[in-house]
């Protein structure tokens, strides 16, 4: 993992001979989103596998989707960042970095459903993509400094470990167009919400640890681990999550005052406020879902721009197999009504928590970043019209969202689609799969473990192949399932025709010989 020597075409390599990016402003893009729309675009940012969050029109952080299956809707209350500015006169500004709230979030049984509506917003929001790429353009009269809020994954094209990072970075871009200095904090928010997926169960117990280490580049990582001591090491929800960063003046706090009506939530604004930083509280033991709060101080030259990075980690390694529940949601009958149902995760493999990824990962931001770029950059200095480098580009986010997953075995797995909560139909079905192009050409390596799967594992020595798959592999009443379930010629011609496109992409002659004889 990280950066490795990894062919790339002339055209990909020219790319990476331009500039560093000084932050998100400098990141291209496709398409702009203002206005009323706004509230209806979101960037899913995560690895291949690994689940995502996502980046909101207004520059809200929505749609947890990181334990292990779908969760439309669901954010963890409060997680937010927050900006503090001071200019050289001494006056003081601070808002939520987010944009104005859309009406409709006004509007419910109990008032505003926006987490923390209270809090003072910028007053005009553009949002800017060009996957992987996503940022939010904030302006507001009263905060002195030009702000951009943006999100990323690396997507590199045949780097599969270095596209499969569970992680959101972030990067707040500050420019400053006067003539005279100014301060600048932004804080981190985020509850401990392990032990729920947005769906069902409750925090439990949950415990907030600073943390502190040197990365491989010899930077300082400053953060908070977010776990749990309230659910079982097997339990779908366990797992930690990570905020974190290399800045060098970190202040962080483990848990907020608990004061209710909104008093924890108004002494953390004020404490933030009146200093640029947060000092330490100790955890109420009854508390079960304590706040965690990193906030990075720094200064903005006069008539420069500056990036404060920041990364979201998440480690969550008990995925279930398709339906655990025996029940499939859109088929008649159960995709796993049998056997234990915890399947695992690929990405988890390689990181002992979500410590570890940012520990791992942040030395290797920039230059991931840069190859990034240059993928990006072959779509968008192209002569391609705007509407097929869209196409093109942002139809890849379906590759990181919950539609897809990668078991321990390196395996790559689909679901038809999903639902809000759930996945939408399971086996990685042949004849839905036939149109999918993005992995063969980006990342051909998990294109081909598909074609073992189909050949190998949902194939009969007589040629009938089952156009679902049932996990896991080694039950043998899943072995049973996918021997007896129903083929799909059009699936099944596809396979052959994809079959012969690996060979011709990857010219992997062991995959040949291996598949040819159902082939």
């Amino acid at each position: 993992m990280c950066p490795r020597n990894i062919p790339k075409s002339p055209i990909l390599e020219a790319r990476m001979t331009s500039p560093r990016p000084t932050g998100p402003k400098s990141w291209p893009s496709i398409r702009a989103y203002d206005g009323p729309h706004r509230a209806r675009v979101a960037m899913p940012v995560g690895g291949i596998g690994t689940g995502t969050v996502s980046l909101g029109g207004r520059g809200d952080l929505r749609d947890w989707e990181i334990i292990n299956r779908p969760a439309k809707g669901f954010a963890p209350r409060p997680a937010f960042l927050a900006l503090r500015t001071r200019d050289a006169t001494g006056s003081i500004a601070v808002r939520a970095l987010e944009g104005p709230l859309d009406d409709h979030l006004y509007e419910g049984p109990l008032g505003a459903t926006a987490p923390t509506h209270g809090l003072p917003r910028f007053r005009e929001a553009t949002f800017h993509a060009a996957y992987p790429f996503g940022r939010v353009d904030l302006q507001d009269p009263d905060i002195p400094l030009h702000v951009s809020l943006g999100a990323w994954n690396p997507l590199v094209p045949g780097a599969v470990e270095d596209s499969s990072l569970p992680l959101v970075a972030l990067q707040i871009g500050l420019s400053n167009p006067g003539s005279t200095p100014v301060e600048a904090s932004v804080a981190f928010v985020l509850r401990n919400f392990i032990g729920t997926n947005g769906e069902t169960g409750t925090p439990n117990r949950n415990v907030n640890e600073f943390r502190s280490g040197t990365t491989a580049d010899g930077r300082t990582l400053t953060g908070v681990l977010l776990r749990t001591d309230g659910l079982a090491d097997t339990d779908e929800c366990w797992g930690t999550v990570a905020i974190s960063t290399p800045m060098p003046d970190v202040t962080t706090r483990l848990a907020w005052t608990s004061a209710g009506w909104g008093g924890a939530l108004l002494e953390f604004w004020d404490t933030f406020t009146a200093t640029g930083h947060v000092t330490p509280i100790d955890a109420n033991p009854s508390d079960h879902s304590p706040i965690a709060t990193i906030v990075v101080a720094t200064s903005v030259p006069a008539g420069t721009t500056i990036s404060v990075p920041l990364t979201l980690s998440w480690h969550f390694p008990n995925r279930l197999s398709w339906t655990p529940e025996g029940i499939a949601v859109g088929l008649g009958g159960g995709a796993n009504a049998f056997g234990p149902p915890v399947i695992g995760n690929e990405y988890t493999s390689h990181f002992s928590d979500a410590w570890d990824v940012a520990m791992h990962a942040v030395p290797c931001l920039e230059a991931l970043e840069n190859r990034s770029l240059a993928f990006v950059h072959t779509v968008t200095m192209s002569d391609l019209p705007s509407e097929v480098q869209e196409a093109a580009l942002f139809n890849i986010s379906t590759l990181r969202s919950q539609t897809c997953f990668r078991t321990p075995d390196g395996n790559f797995w689909g679901w038809e689609g999903t639902f809000d909560h759930t996945g939408s139909c399971y086996g990685s079905c042949t004849h839905v799969w036939n149109y999918e192009q993005t992995v063969p050409f980006l990342f051909g390596q998990l294109a081909r473990t598909a074609r073992r799967l189909e050949f190998i594992e949902g194939t009969r020595d007589d040629g009938h192949m089952a156009f679902r798959i049932a996990l896991p592999l080694d039950l043998p009443a899943a072995r049973e399932r996918n021997a007896s379930y129903p083929a799909a010629a059009d699936g099944q011609m596809g396979c052959i025709l994809k079959a012969y496109r690996e060979w011709q992409l990857s010219g992997d002659a062991t995959l040949l010989h291996d598949l040819w004889p159902r082939v």
